[in-house]
């Protein structure tokens, strides 16, 4: 077995170790980031390729989800929507990143996943949404803190005799 070397890119994931204080007690922490900033904007890229839309048409906005009273409901009812072949494709794309490391994407990309076999142009303007907060907030990253001394630190374990049976 090979040492273990620096840490750095590994499936897509950027892993950035940095220690910094903490601004409310002043306190020394060890942190570690898990950039995918890269990996999104190549998402943002397949979507607008995929979909045929211009980069001038992903808005700002503060969150992945579409507010309702925007949705037509005889758009839910009529027909395929346009980019229900693509759909499936940006979906895992943005979903392989949402699990490692943007929490914040999980409930609107599974959400979309549950109408891949039926999707409308409703959904279409979901994904777009989406995406349009994923370019908004290509910054965020998943972010863990250490700030305890080794001497304050000790393994445990947890027995679940439920699961034993």
């Amino acid at each position: 077995i090979e040492p273990p070397g620096p840490l750095g890119l590994f499936l897509g994931c950027k892993h950035e170790e940095s220690s910094r204080k903490l601004p409310d007690t002043g306190i020394q922490v060890h942190v570690m980031e898990y950039n995918m900033e890269d990996f999104l904007v190549q998402s943002v890229e397949a979507y607008l390729t995929l979909a045929k839309v211009e980069r001038n048409n992903l808005k700002v906005v503060q969150t992945p989800f579409l507010d309702e009273d925007r949705l037509n409901d005889k758009d839910d009812l009529t027909g395929s929507g346009a980019l229900a072949d693509i759909a499936a494709r940006v979906l895992m794309k943005v979903l392989y990143c949402a699990r490692l490391a943007r929490f914040d994407l999980l409930k609107a990309i599974s959400n979309l996943a549950t109408k891949i076999t039926k999707w409308t142009r409703n959904c279409d303007k979901k994904l777009h949404q989406l995406m349009c907060y994923i370019n908004s907030s290509l910054k965020l990253r998943l972010t863990g803190v250490i700030g305890d001394t080794v001497d304050n630190v000790s393994p445990g374990t947890v027995q679940r005799r439920r699961l034993c049976r």
